[in-house]
């Protein structure tokens, strides 16, 4: 068995292939500007005339909010916000995620998850969620309210 040799270094290099980095930084909302002085190395890699290194990855992925395990995928994953999306600007609506907003509601999720786990553990008995009677906004499904503050005009559901 040949033994390695001692001072022989390989450089470790991340094949992400450059429609995905491009996908990355438009969906970071930084612009080609940002990303192109913070990596000087962008246009060779979107070229693929350079390749960067696994740490120049995770520097980028960091820098534009992207998991770093979407970068080797073949496509780019659908960015959808997983709950109802009600954000508009002039009654229509706004068009990809922010990365900020996407990690926000998963944090959120995670935590209720936790705290519904938490809950259960300790024996507590599921809240009172209500709904306003006559509100149009619910009409055909129902937004939950915590019943902090039951008062007499709320009904429960």
């Amino acid at each position: 068995m040949p033994t390695p040799k001692p001072w022989s270094i390989v450089a470790d290099v991340a094949d992400v292939a450059d429609h995905l980095l491009r996908w990355a930084g438009d969906r970071s909302g930084r612009g080609n500007d940002y990303v192109a002085h913070r990596f000087p190395q962008w246009d060779p890699w979107l070229g693929e005339a350079a390749t960067p290194t696994f740490k120049q990855v995770q520097d980028f992925a960091n820098a534009s909010h992207t998991p770093i395990g979407l970068l080797p995928l073949p496509a780019p994953p659908v960015d959808a916000v997983p709950v109802p999306d009600f954000r508009t600007v002039a009654n229509s609506p706004l068009g990809r995620p922010s990365p900020d907003l996407l990690e926000n509601i998963s944090i959120c999720q995670q935590r209720q998850e936790w705290h519904r786990d938490f809950a259960r553990s300790v024996g507590e008995t599921p809240r009172t969620f209500v709904a306003y009677p006559g509100d149009t906004l619910t009409t055909g499904w129902c937004v939950p309210f915590v019943a902090l503050f039951p008062s007499p005009e709320v009904t429960e559901v």
